[in-house]
């Protein structure tokens, strides 16, 4: 507090006594008269006489300390570029959304919600005994092959392993060069529901007596439950962080989107310009995102991702082992629909015939020689469902079990190995030349592979 002397004998300071009683009510008094500001707000200069022998203490006003929040650091997220092309929606243009939201005793809601669980397990089931058995994988599926998945119940002695190999990479494995990790087949005991553990997000979760989040939700409430980003029904739903629902397969073509500390989706990232884009598919734009085709950075056509899925959209593993969508435009003008892909393990044919090498012999000397044959030679590569992956398989060992014509990757196939037929998914063929060299004059000719040739250098 301020001291302010208002004695007319301006003798010096003295240090002030605390009134008690009858004094301190005077000094209150006295203080109101005088226009000072007894509640700590700002302080006014007083020209008015006191009486004298009496001290008035003024409230200094507290000084203004401007607080500054340290920064939290935040993830960098992924930054569309073509983005930025598409303008904002006017909010005075925008349309009305009327949402129906069902009663929680609606006897014809819960009659159409049965009938919907009813058809998901016919279709949960049926699609659930094909390759890779995971639902959420089976977006990485051919265009072709993704569109012949089964809908209806068949007689079939086939079963859902305990557990396959995971297609779209984990936080665990970021890249598939790194191996195909393998992951447990959780099938929900309601909607039967098949899904890898860690594509679900439930990593530790255990198979026995397993719900997915949208069948626990459906035990303690009748109201529909439908995908925040395509608004449909049945499939993959996972809860949000909004405590809403999102198919994991939209959400795994929004590249902002991505999964909680809890195992959650996450779509605060997602920025609002997505739904302004108009799908290709359904001519749609403003209620569901859309992603544009990443084949190019010139493209601009944009999809729906619940659209692009079952209209039999290109969907495959690009940059940074993120899924992707390639429009058919692209595929064709880049040529991005060869079927036979070609792993380069080995080294690549960099050599003609009549060249002059040097050879290394297992004896650890050299020997110069003229080339005069090159034969190719083809091997698998094949990712089997118990996480194993060989790449040097005789084509003659493997077996697809759809049209060999129309070999692709991720195609099924089956591979006997000691008595045993092991089933796994076709991922590419390496091709190894081997270099008949004559050596000695002509005396002799030996086979070796381009590991074993120095190439001669021309003087």
């Amino acid at each position: 507090t301020k001291r302010l002397d208002m004695r007319a004998n301006k003798e010096p300071e003295a240090t002030p006594m605390l009134e008690t009683g009858s004094e301190a009510k005077q000094c209150s008094e006295i203080g109101n008269k005088k226009g000072i500001n007894t509640k700590g707000e700002k302080e006014h200069e007083v020209k008015a006489k006191a009486e004298p022998g009496v001290i008035i203490f003024i409230d200094q006003p507290k000084p203004n300390i401007k607080v500054t929040k340290r920064k939290e650091k935040t993830c960098p997220v992924f930054v569309d570029q073509k983005l930025t092309t598409i303008p904002d929606e006017n909010p005075y243009s925008k349309r009305l959304k009327f949402t129906k939201r069902c009663k929680e005793s609606d006897p014809s809601h819960i009659a159409r919600s049965s009938a919907n669980i009813f058809n998901d397990i016919e279709v949960n089931v049926a699609s659930s005994l094909k390759e890779p058995y995971c639902s959420i994988c089976q977006i990485l599926l051919e265009p072709v092959a993704r569109g012949s998945l089964p809908t209806t119940l068949t007689k079939s002695s086939e079963k859902v392993p305990m557990q396959s190999a995971v297609w779209i990479p984990t936080r665990q494995t970021t890249s598939p060069a790194e191996g195909f990790p393998v992951s447990l087949l959780l099938v929900c005991r309601r909607c039967k529901l098949c899904v890898h553990a860690e594509c679900y997000g439930h990593g530790a979760a255990s198979p026995d007596d397993w719900m997915c989040d949208r069948c626990q939700h459906d035990v303690t409430s009748t109201s529909l439950v439908l995908c925040d980003l395509c608004h449909q029904s049945g499939g993959s739903l996972r809860r949000t962080t909004k405590d809403s629902f999102a198919h994991v397969t939209c959400a795994l073509l929004l590249p902002e989107v991505s999964f909680s500390s809890s195992g959650c989706l996450d779509l605060k990232q997602m920025p609002g310009k997505r739904r302004n884009l108009e799908c290709l598919i359904c001519g749609c734009s403003g209620f569901k995102p859309a992603v544009h085709c990443q084949a190019s950075k010139e493209c601009r056509v944009s999809f729906h991702p619940s659209c692009a899925i079952s209209d039999k959209v290109d969907i495959v593993l690009g940059p940074d082992s993120r899924v992707i969508l390639r429009c058919s435009f692209c595929v064709d003008k880049f040529n991005l629909a060869n079927k036979e892909i070609v792993v380069t393990k080995y080294h690549p044919r960099d050599i003609e015939v009549g060249e002059t090498v040097t050879v290394e012999l297992d004896d650890g000397f050299t020997e110069v020689g003229i080339v005069k044959d090159i034969t190719p030679e083809k091997y698998y590569s094949v990712a089997f469902d118990d996480g194993t992956f060989c790449d040097n398989l005789d084509p003659e060992d493997v077996t697809f079990e759809e049209d060999e014509d129309d070999i692709s990757e991720n195609c099924p196939v089956s591979v006997p190995w000691d008595g045993v037929t092991y089933s796994g998914v076709y991922k590419g063929s390496n091709m190894l030349f081997w270099y008949k060299i004559e050596t000695g004059c002509g005396k002799e000719m030996i086979e070796v592979d381009r590991t074993k040739i120095l190439k001669t250098l021309v003087q």
